[in-house]
């Protein structure tokens, strides 16, 4: 026991010896001090600075290795910024709140804004029973498929729309006669104007329109040969 703190006391001696060697030959300069990170000095949970003799209010040591002082300065925020080409590639619930908003919870746009929901009333303004088909090239152009109507053979002429402008027929080539249901969801149009010709082809007799709603149903408009009109829903 007494050879250990004999021990002690001889490694002791070396030590104090050798850090007093090292000032005096300048391998530790005191100079900086006031720039260098107290020992005392210590972080609380908040990363706040909590004072001590040592550091005499100064925070500036603490600011040299990137430690902020909360108290006096707001928090980093490079854990919250992005560029627009990380942003672009977020998922979509990332990027709800715009760039520079990771993981915000604002609320995604409806999908009756994504530019699929269609409002009617420009082609249902237009239209009128009893219109020739010269008069109805007019109002709505060359661009229509043409058929016949299964049930009576009458002719049926269809317009399919999306931005507001008539598409070329030859892109629908199939089931010209069918509703397009899985177009007007997914947006490759945005509306379908079916138009029935009486028995002689000269005028309208009925006509359909078929758009999808704000509620991303597909509803159809019907006007009859009497002049009656409803609209329901049909999908969605």
């Amino acid at each position: 026991m007494k050879k250990m703190i004999i021990s002690a006391a001889i490694m002791s001696v070396i030590i104090i010896s050798s850090f007093g060697v090292a000032r005096a030959t300048g391998w530790i300069d005191y100079s900086n001090r006031e720039q260098s990170l107290p020992g005392s000095a210590m972080v609380g949970k908040n990363r706040e600075i909590q004072e001590t003799p040592e550091t005499n209010g100064s925070t500036e040591a603490v600011k040299a290795i990137g430690i902020t002082d909360t108290t006096t300065e707001e928090a980093p925020q490079t854990m919250t910024s992005m560029d627009d080409r990380y942003y672009d590639r977020l998922p979509a619930a990332d990027r709800a709140g715009g760039p520079g908003i990771a993981g915000s919870t604002a609320a995604e746009p409806s999908k009756a804004e994504t530019g699929r929901s269609y409002d009617p009333s420009d082609l249902v303004d237009k239209v009128q029973l009893g219109l020739t088909q010269e008069e109805v090239k007019e109002q709505f152009g060359p661009l229509y498929a043409e058929f016949s109507n299964g049930l009576d053979d009458t002719p049926v002429w269809r317009y399919d729309y999306r931005g507001g402008k008539p598409l070329s027929p030859e892109e629908f080539t199939t089931n010209a006669d069918e509703v397009d249901i899985k177009g007007l969801v997914d947006g490759t149009i945005q509306a379908q104007l079916y138009i029935n010709w009486n028995d002689q082809g000269t005028r309208i007799n009925s006509y359909a329109v078929y758009y999808m709603d704000r509620e991303q149903a597909v509803v159809e408009y019907r006007v009859f040969p009497d002049g009656q009109t409803r609209e329901m829903k049909i999908a969605g």
